[in-house]
């Protein structure tokens, strides 16, 4: 809302919805994606369940649909492709951190990525596509 008066004593007023404020976090999206990449990299399930109790409901999620309940960011996309709902992509995975990729490899696999392998090779296996 915008109100300002004239020099001839007239107020004028205006209301509108086309700005936010520039730190505005969405009630879908409660943190930034910065801060949810920052989960997914550093927090494990149980840790963001002491965190957040109420989310106790969806702990036997892996760990990156987890961090989408709670958060509605999807850490396995870029910030600017949360809408894309293609298959996952060998680009994708090799931007991911070398623990990220570790952890989906292992989620798609059911075993340990090798530790010797870069993280292209490791995306080759998890992401065959």
């Amino acid at each position: 809302m915008q109100v300002r008066g004239t020099s001839n004593g007239d107020t004028f007023g205006l209301v509108t919805t086309a700005w936010e404020r520039p730190d505005f976090v969405s009630p879908e999206r409660p943190v930034s994606y910065a801060t949810a990449i920052a989960f997914y990299n550093n927090e494990s399930v149980e840790n963001l369940v002491k965190w957040k109790p109420e989310t106790a409901k969806f702990a036997a999620l892996p760990l990156e649909k987890f961090i989408f309940k709670i958060t509605g960011w999807d850490v396995t996309r870029a910030e600017d492709q949360q809408d894309a709902h293609g298959p996952l992509t060998r680009d994708t995975a090799s931007k991911w951190k070398k623990g990220a990729l570790q952890r989906f490899y292992y989620a798609r696999l059911k075993k340990n990525a090798p530790r010797s392998m870069s993280k292209k090779k490791n995306a080759r296996p998890a992401l065959p596509h």
